[in-house]
């Protein structure tokens, strides 16, 4: 589960959606995901976003 983006904390005014719209394909961002448990950082590169999201 993603649980921040960049260290913006996801909640129930804030979707990954709209965090993500701030940043265009090929910006680096760290992610703070949950994963059995544990919160970890991960450093990702965007992609392209699917045309019906845009």
């Amino acid at each position: 589960m993603i649980t921040a983006v960049n260290g913006q904390r996801l909640d129930a005014n804030t979707s990954l959606r709209q965090l993500l719209l701030q940043y265009r394909p090929g910006d680096t961002v760290e992610l703070t995901i949950l994963r059995d448990g544990k919160e970890q950082n991960v450093t990702v590169t965007l992609g392209e976003r699917p045309s019906n999201l845009r």
